[in-house]
């Protein structure tokens, strides 16, 4: 019996696929290499928006953002337009960030770049409710655009290290060194006593603000890390769950699927409501508190079941109280 060669069964798995595609009709390998078949979408770098349902992509001819369904992979809106928006002076851009509130978009085209991800650009708001757009800033030259990092590092940093008033300081003292009136060495010693009482005040940040970097992960929105190993987790078909398949059980609560928003509470160590409980009298509503991560384990037909699952503290609203 001879062996079927791997191009050939690559070519009869693909034939047949693009027949079950096409109903009736059939489609052999020559309208394939012909070029009769070809990729009808071709987006650029995906952006998850907001509601974790959608996200976003320049077009090929980079005169446009389209927004796409994660669950049919279809556009279903334009977001930006450099034919359609008012007052729209360039045919293309090479990027854009779009606000948290979705009403302006910045865009930027003649990137130059400065070092790894920052680079400098022409910068145009795109007011959405408008559709018009204007330069970022009336003077000639470039403007300098940071990462989406930078621009959340900024938002946590104490107001002493963004204050315009410390780098007029240093460049003062600097003017000084250079006419030799400090010496270069005081100036150091400054800057090492002063970063070391940063990191002594400003050791840590917070467990919310550590989710503003995380991870996108094709198209999966990252709700928190794992308290059981720290990893992220991330909202799937079925349900939250750690990327880290440690066991932690991160999707439920005392039997009750919790929403995105409960589990990022969650995650973040804070009490969070939650209804239709079941007791031996009936269902009913109480506070949850995250006080530890305690192992479980059950038989389910036949087969032990173990993993990790919350520890909780109830607290009961005086209106309702426990009814089970």
């Amino acid at each position: 019996m001879k062996r079927l060669g791997f191009g050939a069964l690559l070519s009869f798995l693909l034939v047949g696929s693009l027949a079950a595609q096409n109903g009736s009709k059939r489609v052999d390998l020559k309208e394939i290499t012909d070029g009769q078949f070809r990729q009808v979408t071709n987006i650029g770098e995906m952006r998850s928006m907001p509601d974790g349902e959608h996200y976003t992509a320049m077009n090929d001819a980079r005169n446009m953002i389209i927004k796409y369904s994660y669950r049919t992979g279809n556009p279903v809106d334009t977001l930006f337009n450099t034919e359609k928006a008012r007052e729209c002076t360039f045919d293309k851009f090479d990027g854009y960030t779009i606000s948290s509130t979705g009403h302006h978009i910045l865009v930027w085209r003649d990137t130059e770049p400065i070092y790894r991800r920052s680079f400098k650009a022409n910068v145009y708001d795109y007011d959405v409710r408008r559709n018009y757009v204007k330069p970022i800033s009336d003077s000639k030259g470039k403007q300098m655009i940071p990462t989406e990092d930078g621009m959340k590092l900024i938002t946590i940093l104490p107001d002493v290290v963004k204050s315009p008033k410390l780098t007029a300081d240093w460049e003062n003292e600097l003017t000084l060194v250079s006419k030799g009136e400090v010496a270069a060495e005081q100036f150091m010693s400054g800057i090492e006593t002063m970063v070391s009482d940063l990191v002594k005040t400003y050791h840590s940040v917070s467990d919310e603000q550590k989710t503003m970097f995380v991870v996108d992960r094709g198209g999966q929105e990252v709700l928190g890390k794992c308290p059981k190993c720290g990893a992220d987790v991330v909202k799937g078909k079925f349900g939250a769950y750690c990327t880290g398949k440690c066991g932690m059980n991160v999707g439920k609560a005392l039997g009750v699927a919790l929403t995105d928003s409960q589990v990022k509470s969650l995650l973040q160590g804070k009490k969070i409501l939650v209804k239709g409980l079941k007791g031996k009298k009936g269902s009913y509503d109480a506070y949850l508190i995250p006080e530890s991560v305690q192992e479980f384990s059950y038989t389910k037909d036949g087969k032990e079941i173990k993993g990790f699952q919350y520890k909780f503290k109830m607290e009961f609203s005086q209106k309702t109280g426990k009814q089970g």
